[in-house]
């Protein structure tokens, strides 16, 4: 799992993905899949997910994560709290993205840019996310 947590630092998410589903495959049978450690796998592997671009699903199964963790140690254990501030940012940021897209179409229907059409939407990912 260092070696994913490595390559994703470096910023390639494409190059982690399979080292970070190999790991949690790993664990999964390892440890069983209510083991604390493997909610920790899948929140890696889920926030891995949302910086590949998969945003609703990586939320998703972030959410799952803190879940399973919270049922496994509690909810006042360090790793919940970690693992659900980063849920919280995650979707704050989402959220923020999408305001900023709502606020640019408002404003191109506020000043009649009809006529542009919506070519603006071309440098916005299908999650929401400008490019």
């Amino acid at each position: 799992l260092s070696f994913c947590v490595c390559v994703l630092c470096q910023g390639k998410c494409d190059e982690a993905d399979p080292f970070s589903r190999r790991a949690f495959a790993i664990r999964k049978k390892a440890l069983g899949s209510d083991h604390p450690d493997l909610a920790v796998s899948r929140h890696n592997t889920a926030v891995l997910l949302y910086q590949q671009g998969h945003r609703v699903q990586g939320l998703e199964d972030i959410f799952r994560s803190v879940k399973s963790m919270k049922e496994a140690v509690g909810t006042d254990h360090p790793t919940v709290r970690d693992m659900h501030q980063t849920a919280t940012a995650l979707t704050n940021q989402m959220l923020f993205n999408a305001k900023e897209i709502m606020d640019k179409s408002n404003q191109s229907l506020d000043n009649n840019n009809c006529a542009e059409g919506p070519d603006w939407f071309k440098n916005v990912s299908p999650e929401g996310v400008f490019r």
